[in-house]
């Protein structure tokens, strides 16, 4: 993972974290729970703190075939490419827009930015370093 959290060039033995986000616009389910907290105060004493949160529960309809990418190291005039398999699992078309971080300071580029991903269907996405 680069070490200036995407901001910065990818160094050799680096590795490229791939994320899925998937915000849907309606909510399917409610899950309520409790975080405990322990603080230490002393040698024998702690105090623990009770947040209770909600959160939505869904599962991403879009999945793909790798979660982690590694470039190897190559010199400057060379490229290395990486071709990712992105998956719609669900009965619904999906529009895939990709951000990567901005090429002049990562070198990343990525073709397709965006795809329609048909209900049931797979696109294959492009990675070149």
């Amino acid at each position: 993972m680069p070490t200036d959290s995407g901001t910065g060039t990818v160094l050799p033995g680096e590795k490229y974290p791939l994320k899925i986000e998937y915000r849907p616009s309606q909510p399917q389910v409610y899950e309520d729970s409790n975080l405990f907290v322990r603080m230490i105060t002393g040698k024998i004493t702690a105090r623990e703190i009770k947040l209770p949160f909600t959160c939505n529960v869904v599962k991403c309809p879009i999945r793909t075939d790798k979660s982690k990418i590694e470039f190897p190291s190559l010199p400057e005039t060379e490229s290395s490419e990486v071709v990712v398999q992105v998956t719609n699992d669900s009965q619904k078309n999906y529009v895939v827009e990709i951000v990567p971080p901005n090429m002049q300071v990562s070198g990343l580029i990525v073709n397709p930015l965006v795809t329609d991903l048909k209900a049931g269907r797979s696109a294959l996405i492009c990675i070149r370093y």
